[in-house]
């Protein structure tokens, strides 16, 4: 046991009287701590409202449990806290979580936990968070803190896939969506499915997320449990953007290829991404879009001049770099309402995309491509919660996605959505 819970009660008490004094709204209570598995730590707790975090840059590490408190919007956040969360990928529309499988999660939701422990350059700190006049709730959340962390190391091999739609359905999607590009209606949207993953046992969320951490190196690593049976999780190559202070850092990622086998074979499928029509058009789509906002919201920006690669383990995408200095009074509301959903995951025009969206794929998306990430006063980090999967009992769904432009083709962006669940595949059977 690498803390008692007496100790932190007397450190706990210690605080209380100190920010009394200080007439506090909360306060922080931290203790350093041996090292310890993140993901084990989150597993052990009964308490609701769990959440797990790595940036793509990997400078540390966050595993949250418990809810000190909320709020449903980004146009007020409090200072000197950082909250978790994010919001479903059609926030427009309030049916968007009605559907079974996303009913735990709230439509938008960005919470102070109870108990975190952040890992950053290998020292582990243990940080609870207390409300002033609420410290009777914050003791009884002490008392079901779970000290020990679970293991993590068993993962279920054997199971049924489904695919909804089927390929043939999809296709036949791929078939519409094209005619109404032809007609005019749409310059891109951005078709999703789903692959349910039937187990003959309950499904461990946090060892599928330890085991897919391995085949997506380089990602934002997310898991967010909103009860004790149900959890979004995934590692995304894409930032949806970045804040710190007023400056804003985004990019547009859009384009797929995998690795090659061989060097050689690497470059070959670089240089035919970097000469694609269709996904040159495809990515201009998404970096044009994402200039115009950085031209409504910023006083100036500027962008990669160039056209580069972000090469992951599995794939590689064609990506530009955007950052700009936000006008004032700019909140991170008016910056997720802006930018959410670019068309890597949307579409355009964005409004009617979405529209089609919701009508074609004939599934709610909930939480799948939508912002999750943190959020202060000084700064924020938000990703595009793709490469992600909703687990439920013995159940793994799937999501992944591919951008329909005029010269798409429904064989290959079959293949390329298949290919985009490989690293959750892999990892189950390891």
């Amino acid at each position: 046991m690498f803390l008692e819970k007496s100790i932190l009660k007397d450190l706990f008490k210690n605080k209380v009287s100190e920010c009394r004094r200080a007439c506090q709204r909360f306060y922080t209570i931290k203790q350093r701590i041996p090292s310890i598995s993140l993901l084990g730590w989150l597993k052990s707790q009964t308490l609701k409202s769990k959440f797990f975090w790595i940036p793509r840059n990997s400078s540390y590490s966050i595993a949250a449990a418990g809810k000190a408190f909320s709020i449903k919007s980004l146009e007020c956040v409090p200072k000197g806290v950082t909250l978790y969360g994010g919001r479903a990928f059609d926030n427009d529309n309030e049916k968007s979580n009605h559907s079974k499988e996303w009913q735990p999660f709230p439509q938008e939701e960005y919470f102070l936990p109870r108990f975190e422990i952040e890992e950053r350059g290998g020292v582990y700190t243990l940080s609870a968070h207390v409300l002033r006049d609420a410290e009777d709730a914050f003791l009884k959340d002490l008392e079901a803190l779970e000290i020990n962390p679970s293991k993590t190391d068993c993962l279920l091999q054997n199971y049924v896939k489904e695919d909804i739609p089927v390929e043939e359905e999809w296709k036949k999607n791929v078939a519409s969506i094209l005619s109404s590009i032809k007609k005019g209606e749409y310059e891109k949207l951005v078709l999703a499915r789903r692959a349910i993953l039937s187990f003959s046992k309950e499904v461990c969320p946090f060892s599928l997320l330890q085991a897919v951490q391995k085949k997506a190196m380089s990602c934002f690593h997310f898991l967010y449990t909103p009860d004790s049976v149900t959890t979004f999780l995934g590692s995304s190559p894409e930032l949806l953007y970045r804040r710190v202070g007023n400056k804003i850092y985004s990019e547009a990622v859009a384009g797929t290829r995998g690795r090659g086998k061989t060097p050689d074979d690497d470059i070959e499928l670089s240089r035919a991404l970097l000469t694609s029509s269709k996904d040159l058009k495809e990515h201009a789509y998404v970096h044009e879009d994402i200039k115009r906002v950085f031209e409504k919201i910023c006083s100036r920006f500027e962008d990669d001049k160039e056209l580069s690669l972000i090469k992951r383990k599995c794939w590689q995408h064609l990506y530009r770099k955007i950052k700009g200095v936000l006008e004032n009074g700019i909140t991170d509301a008016d910056i997720i309402t802006a930018l959410h959903p670019t068309p890597a995951v949307g579409g355009l025009p964005k409004a009617k995309a979405k529209q089609e969206i919701a009508r074609i794929e004939g599934f709610q998306r909930g939480r799948y491509a939508a912002p999750i990430g943190c959020v202060s006063s000084e700064k924020a980090e938000f990703a595009v919660a793709i490469r992600s999967a909703l687990v439920y009992k013995n159940r793994a769904t799937l999501y992944s996605g591919v951008g329909i432009v005029e010269e798409s083709q429904a064989d290959e962006e079959w293949c390329e959505v298949e290919m985009k669940t490989k690293n959750f595949l892999e990892a189950i059977r390891q």
